[in-house]
Protein backbone atom coordinates (compact mmCIF):
# COMPACT_ATOMS: atom_id res chain seq x y z
CA UNK A 1 0.00 0.00 0.00
CA UNK A 2 1.06 3.58 -0.56
CA UNK A 3 0.23 4.79 2.94
CA UNK A 4 2.02 3.96 6.15
CA UNK A 5 0.14 2.28 9.00
CA UNK A 6 -0.21 5.73 10.58
CA UNK A 7 -1.98 7.01 7.48
CA UNK A 8 -4.29 4.02 7.25
CA UNK A 9 -5.17 4.18 10.95
CA UNK A 10 -5.77 7.93 10.79
CA UNK A 11 -8.18 7.57 7.88
CA UNK A 12 -10.03 4.71 9.58
CA UNK A 13 -10.27 6.60 12.89
CA UNK A 14 -11.43 9.85 11.27
CA UNK A 15 -14.08 7.98 9.27
CA UNK A 16 -15.25 6.21 12.42
CA UNK A 17 -15.50 9.47 14.39
CA UNK A 18 -17.31 11.23 11.55
CA UNK A 19 -19.90 8.44 11.36
CA UNK A 20 -20.51 8.37 15.14
CA UNK A 21 -23.83 9.76 16.33
CA UNK A 22 -23.31 13.11 18.04
CA UNK A 23 -24.69 11.87 21.35
CA UNK A 24 -21.84 9.29 21.55
CA UNK A 25 -19.10 11.90 21.18
CA UNK A 26 -16.41 12.26 22.32
CA UNK A 27 -15.13 8.71 21.76
CA UNK A 28 -12.19 7.30 23.69
CA UNK A 29 -9.10 6.17 21.83
CA UNK A 30 -9.64 2.70 23.30
CA UNK A 31 -13.17 2.50 21.86
CA UNK A 32 -11.99 3.59 18.41
CA UNK A 33 -9.10 1.12 18.55
CA UNK A 34 -11.39 -1.75 19.53
CA UNK A 35 -14.02 -0.93 16.94
CA UNK A 36 -11.49 -0.54 14.13
CA UNK A 37 -9.09 -3.32 15.24
CA UNK A 38 -6.18 -0.92 15.56
CA UNK A 39 -3.40 -1.36 18.14
CA UNK A 40 -4.49 1.01 20.95
CA UNK A 41 -1.08 2.52 21.78
CA UNK A 42 -0.37 3.18 18.12
CA UNK A 43 -3.79 4.74 17.60
CA UNK A 44 -3.41 6.98 20.68
CA UNK A 45 -0.30 8.52 19.09
CA UNK A 46 -2.07 8.98 15.74
CA UNK A 47 -5.07 10.63 17.41
CA UNK A 48 -2.78 12.97 19.36
CA UNK A 49 -1.05 13.95 16.10
CA UNK A 50 -4.44 14.72 14.56
CA UNK A 51 -5.43 16.78 17.61
CA UNK A 52 -2.10 18.64 17.56
CA UNK A 53 -2.76 19.95 14.04
CA UNK A 54 -6.38 20.85 14.77
CA UNK A 55 -8.21 18.08 12.92
CA UNK A 56 -9.49 16.52 16.14
CA UNK A 57 -10.45 17.95 19.48
CA UNK A 58 -9.23 16.10 22.54
CA UNK A 59 -11.50 16.16 25.60
CA UNK A 60 -9.79 15.25 28.86
CA UNK A 61 -11.21 13.59 31.92
CA UNK A 62 -14.01 11.16 32.61
CA UNK A 63 -16.19 10.76 29.53
CA UNK A 64 -13.46 12.36 27.44
CA UNK A 65 -12.04 11.27 24.15
CA UNK A 66 -11.84 12.59 20.62
CA UNK A 67 -14.18 14.27 18.16
CA UNK A 68 -13.78 16.13 14.89
CA UNK A 69 -12.91 19.79 15.38
CA UNK A 70 -14.63 20.82 12.14
CA UNK A 71 -17.48 19.39 10.08
CA UNK A 72 -16.38 16.32 8.10
CA UNK A 73 -17.12 18.04 4.78
CA UNK A 74 -14.40 20.58 5.65
CA UNK A 75 -11.68 18.00 6.35
CA UNK A 76 -9.69 16.82 3.33
CA UNK A 77 -8.24 13.32 3.31
CA UNK A 78 -4.86 14.71 2.25
CA UNK A 79 -4.82 16.95 5.35
CA UNK A 80 -5.33 13.86 7.51
CA UNK A 81 -2.43 12.10 5.80
CA UNK A 82 -0.17 15.16 6.08
CA UNK A 83 -0.80 15.23 9.83
CA UNK A 84 0.51 11.73 10.47
CA UNK A 85 3.02 10.80 7.81
CA UNK A 86 5.72 12.10 5.54
CA UNK A 87 3.78 12.83 2.36
CA UNK A 88 7.02 13.50 0.48
CA UNK A 89 6.88 9.79 -0.25
CA UNK A 90 3.82 10.55 -2.35
CA UNK A 91 4.69 14.01 -3.62
CA UNK A 92 8.43 14.09 -4.28
CA UNK A 93 10.35 10.88 -3.65
CA UNK A 94 11.35 8.63 -6.54
CA UNK A 95 9.43 5.37 -6.48
CA UNK A 96 12.70 3.52 -7.16
CA UNK A 97 14.59 5.52 -4.52
CA UNK A 98 16.92 7.24 -6.99
CA UNK A 99 18.18 10.55 -5.59
CA UNK A 100 18.54 12.27 -8.96
CA UNK A 101 15.12 11.48 -10.41
CA UNK A 102 13.34 14.45 -11.99
CA UNK A 103 11.86 15.56 -15.29
CA UNK A 104 15.36 16.22 -16.70
CA UNK A 105 16.91 12.97 -15.42
CA UNK A 106 14.00 10.53 -15.06
CA UNK A 107 14.16 7.02 -13.67
CA UNK A 108 12.51 4.22 -15.71
CA UNK A 109 9.27 4.62 -13.68
CA UNK A 110 9.23 8.45 -13.57
CA UNK A 111 6.52 9.19 -16.14
CA UNK A 112 4.24 6.35 -15.02
CA UNK A 113 4.61 7.23 -11.35
CA UNK A 114 4.17 10.97 -12.02
CA UNK A 115 0.84 10.40 -13.80
CA UNK A 116 -0.34 8.09 -11.02
CA UNK A 117 0.86 10.48 -8.31
CA UNK A 118 -0.90 13.48 -9.86
CA UNK A 119 -4.15 11.53 -10.15
CA UNK A 120 -3.93 10.19 -6.59
CA UNK A 121 -2.94 13.50 -5.01
CA UNK A 122 -5.70 15.33 -6.87
CA UNK A 123 -8.26 12.85 -5.60
CA UNK A 124 -6.96 13.00 -2.02
CA UNK A 125 -7.04 16.82 -2.08
CA UNK A 126 -10.64 16.79 -3.35
CA UNK A 127 -11.96 13.98 -1.14
CA UNK A 128 -13.45 14.94 2.21
CA UNK A 129 -14.16 12.86 5.28
CA UNK A 130 -17.86 13.16 4.38
CA UNK A 131 -17.07 11.48 1.06
CA UNK A 132 -15.40 8.61 2.92
CA UNK A 133 -18.35 8.15 5.29
CA UNK A 134 -20.87 8.16 2.43
CA UNK A 135 -18.82 5.65 0.46
CA UNK A 136 -18.47 3.37 3.49
CA UNK A 137 -22.23 3.52 4.09
CA UNK A 138 -22.90 2.78 0.41
CA UNK A 139 -20.56 -0.19 0.40
CA UNK A 140 -21.91 -1.56 3.67
CA UNK A 141 -25.50 -1.33 2.44
CA UNK A 142 -24.49 -3.00 -0.82
CA UNK A 143 -22.79 -5.83 1.06
CA UNK A 144 -25.79 -6.19 3.36
CA UNK A 145 -28.14 -6.40 0.36
CA UNK A 146 -26.19 -9.27 -1.23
Amino acid sequence: MIYTDSGKYAIRAITYLAACPEELLPVSAADVAESESIPPYYLAKVLQDLARVGILESVRGRGGGFLLKNPPDEIRVMDVLRAVENTNRLTEDCVLGIAECNDDVPCPMHDTWQAFRESLLGRLEDMTVTDLVKEMERKRSHLGAS
